[in-house]
C-alpha cells in the first residue's frame, strides 16, 4: 500500500478518503528513503495532499531525503577529491534517491504517527543467544588466500597478491575497478575454496559510461584447494547437534547466483543423514510462507539467501538461524533474524555467526558489530528503526576505505545481543528499558505502595516534586 501505482495503493487511497476514521498498520515505516513514506501519507494525511502533487515524489524527496546527482566528465583524472571539476565539460546523467532522511519529515509524521515495538505489546518473546565463532583456515586455505586472493594484511602488499595488482592498477591507471575485483574475490573465495575459479577483469579501452568499450582479461588462476573446509565441517557438526535437541536451522548464504555455492552445502549436509531444502528465487514472494510451511517437515536444515525471506514470514518452526555467509546490510540481517525470533516461537532462539580469523569477512563482520553498537547507543534496545536498508556498495566503499587507512576495528562478541538493562527512574533513560506496570494494581494499591492516601497528599507531592533537584544522571526536561 505503501507503493505509487499498486492495486493496494489505490484502494487505500478510496478506502482513506471514504472512511471518517483511517488506522495504517505497518510493520516498517522507513526503508531508508524519504519516499518510502510518501505515498503512504499522501494517501492518509491532507497536510501531505495540501503540500505535494501525487507525482511531486521528487519535490519531496529533495525537502526531506538525499539526492545523489550524476554527472560525466571529459577528463576524470583532473577531478580533485572534494568533487570540483574545472578541467571541462561535465554532462548531467542522473539524480537518484539515497538512504536519509532528514528531521524536518517530522512535522508531517509526529500528529499522525505512534511508534510500537513487540514489548509494547506484550506478547511472549522467546529467550535469545548469539554466538560469533572465529574458524582458523586450514593451511592450504590459509597459503592461497593470503598469498593470492587478498593479501591486504601484507605491509607493504606483495605484488602476486590481488590487493597489490589492484594498488598498482590504481595508482598507475587510476583504475577503481581493480578494487571491486580484488573485494569481490577475498570476501567469496574464502567460502568457495572446493572450486576452480578464475578471476578476470573487465578492463575499459574507450568509450564512458555504459558505452564504454571492454576487454575482458584473465588476472589470476586460483585452483580447488579444500572440499571439506573448516567452516563446512563445523556447520554440518553444528546441524547435527541443534537436531539431536530437536532444532531446524537455517542457513543464511550470500552468493546464490552465478557463484552459488547452496548445491555443495546440500551434499555436504545430506552427506551426514541431515534432510536440507534450498529456498530459491525462482519461488515467488507471495508463495514463499505457503511453500516453506508445506515443506518444513521434510527439512532438517534449510539453506536460503536472507534477502529471500527478510520481511513478512514467521518461520518459528525453525529455532537456529546460521549465517554462513554474512549480509553487509544491517537491515537484512536484522529482518532475517526476526523471521525466527518471533512471539510464540516455542523454545528459545539461537542466531550463529561463523567467520574465518584473519580475513576480510571477519573484517566486515566485525565493521557491522561497531555499526550495530554505534545504533545501540543511540536508540537504546530497540534499534528497529535506526537500521536503513543501505546499498552493498555504501558498505563495502566504506570498507574499502578503512582498509586502505590501515584502520583497526576492534572484534565484537556479538551482533543484536545486548544486556539487558532496566531502570528504575522514574523519568526513565535513553538507553535502559523501563519496568512493566503491573497489570493487577489499582491505583488506590499503587499510592497506598507509595504512601500516598489522599488527594491532598497527593497535590502536596506534586508541590514538593517541582522544587525538587532533578535526580543525578537524570536530564531535566523542563527548567526547574
Amino acid at each position: 500500500a505503501k507503493a505509487k501505482g499498486t492495486g493496494n495503493g489505490w484502494a487505500l487511497s478510496i478506502l482513506a478518503q471514504t472512511a471518517k476514521y483511517a488506522l495504517g498498520l505497518t510493520g516498517t515505516l522507513f526503508s531508508g528513503y524519504s519516499t518510502s513514506i510518501f505515498w503512504i501519507m499522501h494517501r492518509m494525511a491532507p497536510e501531505v495532499r495540501r503540500d505535494f502533487g501525487f507525482h511531486e515524489e521528487t519535490r519531496w524527496a529533495r525537502k526531506f531525503g538525499l539526492m545523489k546527482m550524476s554527472y560525466y566528465v571529459d577528463e576524470p583524472g583532473k577531478v580533485q577529491e572534494d568533487g570540483s571539476y574545472t578541467a571541462g565539460k561535465q554532462y548531467f546523467n542522473r539524480a537518484t534517491e539515497r538512504p536519509g532522511i532528514l528531521p524536518g519529515i517530522i512535522g508531517y509524521a509526529l500528529p499522525r504517527i505512534v511508534f510500537a515495538s513487540l514489548q509494547d505489546v506484550g506478547l511472549p518473546l522467546p529467550k535469545y543467544s548469539e554466538e560469533i565463532i572465529r574458524l582458523e583456515m586450514s593451511a592450504a586455505q590459509a597459503e592461497q588466500y593470503h598469498d593470492k586472493a587478498d593479501g591486504a594484511q601484507y605491509k607493504p602488499p606483495i605484488s602476486t597478491s590481488l590487493y597489490g595488482w589492484a594498488l598498482e592498477e590504481l595508482k598507475e591507471k587510476h583504475n577503481r575497478g581493480a578494487l571491486s575485483v580484488w573485494l569481490n574475490t577475498a570476501l567469496n573465495r574464502v567460502d568457495a575454496m572446493f572450486r576452480d575459479e578464475t578471476v578476470t577483469f573487465n578492463r575499459r579501452v574507450s568509450g564512458k559510461g555504459k558505452y564504454a568499450e571492454r576487454v575482458r582479461e584473465e588476472v589470476m588462476y586460483l585452483p580447488a584447494v579444500e572440499q571439506n573446509a573448516p567452516k563446512d565441517i563445523w556447520l554440518a557438526n553444528r546441524c547435527m547437534s541443534e537436531l539431536s535437541e530437536g532444532r531446524k536451522t537455517l542457513v543464511f548464504v550470500r552468493q546464490t547466483g552465478k557463484r552459488d555455492i547452496q548445491p555443495h552445502l546440500k551434499e555436504l549436509l545430506e552427506a551426514k543423514g541431515l534432510r536440507v531444502g534450498i529456498l530459491k528465487p525462482s519461488v515467488s514472494p507471495r508463495r514463499r510462507a505457503g511453500w516453506i510451511t508445506k515443506h518444513a517437515d521434510k527439512f532438517d536444515v534449510l539453506i536460503t539467501n536472507a534477502r529471500l525471506i527478510k520481511v513478512g514470514l514467521n518461520l518459528r518452526m525453525f529455532n537456529t538461524a546460521i549465517f554462513y555467509e554474512n549480509e553487509w546490510s544491517l537491515a537484512i540481517l536484522w529482518q532475517a533474524m526476526k523471521r525466527i525470533y518471533r512471539p510464540g516461537s516455542p523454545k528459545p532462539v539461537r542466531v550463529l555467526f561463523p567467520v574465518y580469523a584473519d580475513t576480510l569477512e571477519e573484517y566486515a563482520l566485525d565493521l557491522v558489530g561497531k555499526k550495530m553498537k554505534a545504533a545501540s547507543l543511540f536508540y537504546g534496545d530497540e534499534v528497529t528503526s535506526a537500521l536503513t536498508e543501505e546499498d552493498d556498495s555504501d558498505f563495502l566503499t566504506e570498507m574499502v576505505r578503512s582498509i586502505l587507512k590501515d584502520e583497526k576495528i576492534e572484534k565484537v562478541d556479538s551482533i543484536f545481543a545486548t544486556e539487558n538493562m532496566m531502570t528504575a527512574s522514574p523519568m526513565g533513560s535513553p538507553t535502559a528499558a523501563s519496568p512493566g506496570i503491573v497489570p493487577d494494581m489499582t491505583m488506590a494499591e499503587w499510592l497506598a505502595e507509595h504512601g500516598i492516601s489522599d488527594s491532598r497528599k497527593v497535590h502536596r507531592s506534586r508541590r514538593r516534586r517541582r522544587s525538587s533537584r532533578v535526580a543525578e544522571n537524570q536530564i531535566a526536561l523542563l527548567p526547574l
